[in-house]
């Protein structure tokens, strides 16, 4: 998990070429630290209400994590989709999900750059 200063969350999706699934007023929306990773126990310890979660867990596991945690956004990596019920679960709670169309390498590398060209 990588500290940073806070970032617009728009300016994160455009990094990644990321697709918005749910989520309104992105660009009121900052993250303040991202953790990446896809073992549920790993991310439950990350989580916090500033926490931009960077997975492949597209499914049931995901909307659990998300009721437990006031994580603002989660991105799924290599143009992920969940189920239906997964985004309409995210927009109900008002929180942001989106799909990177790179790998979990690639994007995180992105996302990386950007937070260190970040004053």
């Amino acid at each position: 998990m990588k500290e940073v200063s806070k970032l617009k969350l728009i300016e994160i999706v455009e990094t990644v070429d990321g697709e918005l699934l749910a989520g309104e007023n992105i660009e009121n929306c900052f993250i303040g630290k991202i953790y990446a990773g896809d073992r549920i126990s790993d991310l439950i310890v990350n989580a916090s209400g500033e926490t931009l979660i960077v997975t492949h867990i597209n499914n049931i596991s995901l909307l659990q994590l998300l009721e437990l945690f006031d994580i603002p956004a989660v991105c799924l990596v290599s143009q992920s989709y969940p189920d239906e019920k997964v985004i309409d679960k995210v927009r109900e709670r008002r929180g942001v999900l989106f799909s990177s169309r790179y790998d979990m390498f690639e994007t995180c590398g992105r996302i990386y750059k950007l937070f260190n060209n970040t004053p």
